[in-house]
């Protein structure tokens, strides 16, 4: 008589709600990794690829390609390593567009929005060239139209990632500029061009003098009679700047 006592009261036991126990702790998601932009990566001044180099990103504009865009330096008078990432949204020319655009936006703190979030891509490029290949000094950063939105933003945004930005035919949305500069905010060099109807040259006046009040040194390199493109004056001095700039990262670094 006493087994069926024993059942039961082992069934009843095994009915009975579980004592609470601490519920075991799940590992928390890795971050999410950014994507690296696809790319291209060129030589110039005669250099090699295993040799250190003063590293320049090169931002192609709206509708262009980093091989269509690397024409630009192929000329360059001074060994470097030119990356030129691609826009992650396609074109109808076959090209890429680093961000939505329209002429004269309206809406200036989303167009800022807009281009920070692309900018960011391309720092995270930069940083990984930095550290795959041998490098002198920091990234210098230059770009045309949307290119050189992309610049201005790198240089507000992430000030301690590179040595230099030259924005050609860009714009920057004063949102974007910070109150104070830091102490080694890098120069920012623009090129423009007066008669420019894509990108007018007013609110880049605006944004480089916005600039100068924040404590960068910044400068503003107009064309008259020169529209949305780089004309064979504006390309030389352009150039003589990014060589100067890329030198300068070369004999920094040479003589620590």
């Amino acid at each position: 008589m006493r087994r069926p006592l024993i059942l039961l009261l082992l069934a009843a036991a095994c009915q009975s709600a579980p004592a609470d126990l601490p519920t075991p702790a799940l590992p928390a998601p890795a971050p999410a990794q950014r994507a690296l932009l696809s790319h291209e990566i060129l030589l110039t001044g005669g250099a090699t690829e295993d040799q250190a180099l003063p590293l320049l990103v090169a931002v192609h504009g709206m509708g262009s390609r980093p091989e269509r865009f690397a024409g630009a330096f192929t000329g360059l008078d001074v060994p470097a390593r030119v990356i030129l990432p691609m826009a992650l949204h396609p074109t109808a020319s076959g090209g890429g567009s680093w961000f939505a655009f329209r002429r004269q936006d309206p809406d200036r703190e989303g167009f800022g929005q807009r281009v920070h979030a692309a900018a960011e891509d391309v720092v995270a490029l930069a940083d990984w060239a930095e550290d795959r290949y041998p490098t002198l000094g920091e990234p210098v950063i230059t770009g045309f139209s949307q290119g050189g939105m992309v610049s201005f933003a790198v240089a507000v945004g992430w000030p301690d990632h590179i040595a230099a930005a030259l924005p050609v035919g860009g714009d920057l949305a004063l949102s974007l500029v910070p109150e104070q500069a830091p102490d080694d905010a890098p120069p920012v060099i623009a090129f423009h061009g007066v008669a420019d109807t894509v990108v007018p040259i007013e609110p880049v006046i605006l944004a480089v003098e916005a600039l100068r009040g924040a404590g960068y040194d910044a400068a503003l390199h107009s064309y008259e009679q020169v529209g949305h493109e780089i004309s064979p004056a504006m390309r030389q001095a352009w150039q003589a700047a990014l060589v100067e700039q890329l030198r300068a990262e070369a004999l920094e670094v040479s003589a620590e």
